[in-house]
């Protein structure tokens, strides 16, 4: 084992210091150690016999710069020369003029002179942590400003570097909690709510609030409690989409003829997609004034021959298709990558540029899968819309909802002179007649200023689900099994369509798979016949080969791509795209007998059919909305409501919530999204 290497002391002067002895024997110690006074290494670097990065010395020459270079500084405060300024304090301190036990006393007093004016800001700024406005206005820069000056200046001198903002406001709080314990920091407090929001856990907010200006738990709570009732927004016409969200209780324990409970509510969103708008302020563009119940011949002749124009145009989006991958096929191109960004641009964009304004709606403790809860839902809406001084509505749904609700909109009446309310149209007849009541039926129809449109999201995900019941023997079993869908269980899921994302993959593939194979026949055949292969040469070829192969033509060239042209419009708000796709896919809909579609995409063509000219262009303008402002990423009313209700769900507590549980959670949803977004 080699010997040990002699520490030798970094000490410029060492020899002088020690006597003239260079081997001198006193005891060499290290420099971060506890053996020799911190005041006398800076003593030595102040005196240029040491570098700031030694990291030994020897006590010989710790003992002389102790003893002479130290001799004027073992004086109290009280001692320091009455005439002494402010430049020379601080020269002082830099130059360690003082020691740690001086340095210390300094900055207690420091801190005892700032500790009274801290507590008085926090007695004047008590409520600012729970204002609303306080997080949307929030800068950090002016914030510090307004904060003690010799707090910020000091912890800036700590931090020593520009950029660490953010941390010096938290060592701000710190300290304002320090000298005040009922301080509550505004930035600490976002994010302990934040914290909340997050995890739904009582016990991370108590963690949280340790030692922390964060607020505690009943102070989070009192701040989601005390809220107002949503409103809708005053200015431009307003979409409301509807929707059910329930949460179904979790038993641990069985139970003789247990069924679960649930607690299920009506959420919606408003959707103002154009701010300067303002048809539901008029009069005229009322449902009650253009709306019927009934249809004439002649409006069924005329959507008939709107739906055959449709026809004509989804060939010609068919034909650009097929054209486009026979050209694939020709090149010898056997796959495309496309982003999701590029897979909707064969449909031009209708987006405005400008995104639209969303905001959650005042919950309806009611479920719209009656007819009693339906009304109810109705009387609510009505009365919001009154408030907002606006004449009708325009409200967005799922087909459930959306069939009921055209049978209460033609049938509920009231009379107008007793207020009594009638289920048909003969009821509120016989009762005019008998009490000799002024009663028109066309005006009496108690929600006649409601117009339903229906929801593109929960559309499109029916369309799904109607191709695999199509399609499932034909293709989609095997194929489902590729994809690791190989249980019975998995098998039955995949079947039912019950994850919408994984379902609309599996189409998709289905749809350019089979693209690809069938025109690579027809292809081969083309080069036989010694022709150049086209979309028309396509289909006189076709009627020519198995069934098989002429049923998946149809499928895939109609219904499928129906779904695909669907997709982009929505994503594109092309509402031409939108219903060509749906007039393309309706037959399926009357094929596998779905009566809400059938009856949704029946009562949706006569509306438009009915509708003023200028309030259908504004319904075809804004047929999805894209939130982000990408116009590649257009999406349903009714989707844009359910990202709304998945962020409601994870503010209610655990358990089955209570009317108060949902209100809270509805109404709380945006605030804490602003201290998301602030994050």
């Amino acid at each position: 084992m080699p010997p040990k290497r002699k520490l030798s002391c970094s000490c410029r002067k060492h020899s002088e210091y020690c006597g003239g002895n260079e081997q001198s024997s006193y005891p060499v110690r290290r420099t971060d150690g506890y053996k020799i006074k911190k005041e006398v290494i800076g003593a030595l670097i102040s005196n240029g016999a040491l570098s700031d990065r030694a990291m030994y010395l020897c006590e010989g020459c710790a003992q002389y710069a102790e003893k002479n270079m130290m001799t004027n500084k073992k004086r109290k405060l009280t001692e320091l020369p009455t005439d002494i300024n402010c430049k020379a304090v601080m020269d002082g301190i830099m130059r360690d003029k003082f020691t740690v036990e001086e340095l210390s006393s300094i900055a207690k007093c420091l801190g005892s002179k700032i500790s009274n004016s801290l507590s008085r800001d926090v007695y004047e700024n008590k409520k600012i942590y729970g204002s609303d406005t306080f997080l949307e206005e929030f800068k950090l820069t002016e914030w510090l400003k307004n904060k003690n000056p010799v707090l910020v200046s000091f912890l800036e001198g700590i931090g020593g570097h520009c950029d660490q903002q953010l941390e010096i406001a938290k060592a701000v709080d710190a300290c304002y909690y320090l000298a005040n314990k009922q301080y509550v920091a505004p930035l600490s407090f976002f994010q302990n709510v934040l914290t909340y929001f997050l995890t739904g856990s009582k016990t991370a907010v108590k963690i949280n609030s340790a030692g922390n200006p964060s607020g505690s738990y009943s102070t989070i709570t009192n701040f989601l409690t005390n809220t107002e009732a949503l409103q809708m927004p005053n200015k431009g016409d307003t979409f409301i989409f509807i929707d059910n969200n329930q949460v179904i209780e979790r038993k641990w324990h069985v139970e003789a003829d247990y069924k679960s409970k649930s607690s299920v509510i009506t959420t919606r969103v408003n959707i103002v997609p154009d701010m300067q708008s303002d048809f539901q302020r008029e009069d005229n563009f009322s449902p009650a004034v253009w709306r019927s119940p009934q249809v004439s011949t002649e409006e069924v002749n005329s959507i008939i021959t709107d739906i055959r124009m449709e026809h004509d145009e989804f060939n010609r989006y068919r034909d650009t298709f097929i054209n486009d991958i026979l050209k694939k096929i020709m090149d010898g191109v056997a796959f495309e990558p496309n982003s999701g960004s590029e897979r909707y641009t064969f449909i031009e964009s209708g987006h405005s540029g400008e995104r639209p304004l969303c905001s959650m709606g005042e919950p309806i403790i009611e479920n719209p899968c009656s007819y009693e809860s339906v009304e109810k839902v109705f009387d609510d809406i009505l009365s919001t819309v009154s408030q907002s001084k606006r004449i009708w509505a325009i409200v967005g749904c799922d087909a459930l909802p959306y069939t009921i609700g055209h049978r209460v909109l033609e049938n509920v009446h009231s009379c107008p002179s007793c207020h009594h309310e009638f289920l048909t149209k003969a009821e509120l007849v016989d009762h005019a007649n008998t009490n000799k009541h002024d009663c028109d039926p066309k005006l009496c129809r108690k929600y006649k200023h409601i117009m339903l449109v229906p929801g593109l999201g929960h559309y499109e995900i029916n369309m799904v689900k109607a191709l695999f019941k199509l399609l499932w023997d034909v293709g989609l079993s095997r194929l489902a099994k590729m994809l690791g869908f190989c249980s019975p269980k998995a098998q039955l899921s995949c079947q039912n369509a019950t994850d919408h994302h994984k379902s609309w993959q599996i189409i998709q593939i289905f749809l350019f798979s089979f693209s690809f194979e069938l025109l690579q026949q027809y292809v081969h055949y083309a080069r036989i016949q010694q022709e150049f292969p086209t979309a028309d040469g396509y289909f006189q070829w076709i009627p020519h080969r198995p069934e098989m192969h002429r049923f998946l033509s149809d499928a895939v060239f109609g219904y499928c791509l129906a779904l695909h042209v669907f997709r982009a419009g929505i994503r594109r708000n092309n509402s031409d795209a939108i219903n060509v796709a749906k007039a393309r896919f309706a037959p399926l809909f009357f094929g596998l007998s779905m009566p809400f579609y059938m009856e949704t995409f029946f009562r949706d063509s006569v509306l438009r059919n009915k509708c003023p000219p200028e309030l259908l262009n504004f319904l075809k303008k804004h047929e999805s909305y894209s939130v982000s402002g990408n116009d590649c990423k257009g999406e349903g009313g009714d989707f844009v409501l359910e990202s709304f209700n998945r962020n409601v769900k994870r503010l209610l507590p655990s358990g089955l919530p209570n009317e108060q549980g949902w209100i809270r959670a509805c109404r709380n949803v945006e605030r804490l999204a602003k201290v998301i977004k602030k994050k």
